[in-house]
């Protein structure tokens, strides 16, 4: 109804007036030098607004022509980016999907509508990388040399190439260049930290990372505890950087308990059982040089409570049976030796239900199954070899700070092929 309302108010308003200059034609009357012209009003007004009509049609057109040129530089770029941004939604893809062939296409269509930019060639080098052609990767790397905004992301690019090829000077130099650009730069200061390490500098290498902020990264404040141990530094100094590594908790037990400080020592083990998950780490807290069953006792009560928030564990109920065992409390030994299910039993499960038969006659002691798991070793996380005593070095792959016990949990970091385009 507002509409036939709307439609009719629109239609009266255009009628009105032409209805009344039809009645009411009037007359115009122009002298202009020697001409006289006589005509009607709305004859008049029909000229005016032919002649208004073709001053915009002409105005118009002349717009039109005179910013044709920037208008088809808008088109072009309009295009352009469009272009791009299906190229980089490709090189996404392709990333997820490891296709290196795409991402070399993208990289290529993006360098040729923009030109030699830093991200484009940037990709093409990772590219070259994670096909193992460093040849070409250096290539690449080198051109964002010439670039100064270029220039710290080549050295570092040349530097990671130079670790892959176990070129060890050089890759120095290209850290050691990179961070007279950006001193702070974490990656950089992490790597020459390594490099420095694997030369046995521990002290060079923990002192490159002392006044950097990484709070934020663990595995750089572990490297840093890592190479204080190394170079001699106090247990505590070692345990105020970093409270994840197990040779270093093990030492400052000791030392709280040597020192008759076993809240302190209790304290430490309650702060890093959760993430380690060591026994040996129980087996430290609960060893005493000349048998007490109170002071026994009383450690296996700090060791209950340090260790319960983590009952659900098989290491956590194994801890808890070794300091129950230290404790003579044969019976709670059992319990927890029995929480732990068959099919998880190792070496170290058995020898302790041995010890519990050669301690106590009134205890049934259950049949041992035929098959045991292999006892947990210590891992690197870098070559995935085994051993059985922690090193700060693999003496499989030379890799530093990598190995670790394979019952904590401690991340595992899983690094793509093109882990170095978001370093």
């Amino acid at each position: 109804m507002i509409k036939i309302f709307k439609t009719f108010f629109i239609i009266l308003f255009f009628i009105t007036p032409v209805v009344w200059l039809s009645n009411y034609p009037g007359e115009v009357k122009i002298l202009w030098r020697d001409y006289f012209i006589e005509t009607s009003f709305t004859l008049y007004i029909l000229i005016l607004v032919f002649f208004s009509f073709c001053l915009s049609f002409f105005y118009l057109l002349y717009k039109k022509i005179i910013g044709f040129p920037e208008n088809y530089k808008l088109r072009k770029n309009t295009q352009k980016l469009e272009i791009i941004g299906n190229s980089l939604n490709e090189i996404i893809k392709s990333i997820n999907s490891g296709d290196n062939k795409k991402i070399d296409l993208g990289a290529r269509i993006i360098k040729k509508q923009i030109g030699n930019n830093l991200f484009s060639t940037y990709v093409l080098s990772q590219s070259a990388i994670s096909n193992n052609d460093y040849l070409k990767a250096k290539k690449y790397m080198k051109m964002l040399l010439k670039e100064k905004e270029g220039k710290f992301i080549g050295l570092k690019g040349l530097s990671l190439i130079a670790l892959k090829e176990n070129s060890m000077k050089e890759a120095q130099y290209y850290l050691e260049e990179s961070l007279k650009i950006e001193p702070d730069n974490l990656w950089s200061l992490d790597k020459l930290s390594l490099l420095l390490a694997r030369s046995n500098e521990w002290e060079k290498a923990a002192k490159l990372l002392e006044s950097v902020k990484i709070k934020k990264n663990e595995k750089v404040i572990e490297n840093r505890a890592n190479f204080l141990m190394q170079a001699g530094a106090h247990p505590l100094e070692v345990w105020k950087v970093s409270k994840n590594i197990i040779p270093i908790v093990i030492k400052i037990i000791r030392y709280y308990i040597d020192e008759g400080k076993e809240r302190k020592a209790y304290e430490v083990l309650a702060q890093s059982w959760q993430k380690l998950q060591y026994v040996g780490m129980v087996k430290e807290f609960v060893c005493i040089k000349e048998p007490d069953i109170k002071v026994s006792l009383r450690r296996f009560k700090l060791v209950l409570k340090a260790l319960k928030p983590s009952l659900e564990s098989d290491e956590t109920k194994l801890g808890l049976a070794i300091a129950a065992f230290h404790a003579s409390l044969w019976g709670e030994t059992k319990k927890y030796l029995e929480n732990i299910k068959q099919e998880n039993w190792d070496s170290r499960i058995i020898e302790l239900w041995r010890k519990l038969e050669n301690n106590s006659d009134r205890l049934e002691i259950p049949r041992m199954p035929v098959n045991i798991k292999d006892t947990p070793q210590w891992v690197c996380k870098n070559c995935e070899k085994l051993t059985n005593s922690w090193s700060i070095k693999c003496e499989n792959c030379k890799e530093i700070g990598q190995v670790i016990w394979s019952k904590s949990d401690l991340e595992k970091i899983n690094q793509s092929h093109f882990e170095n385009l978001f370093n």
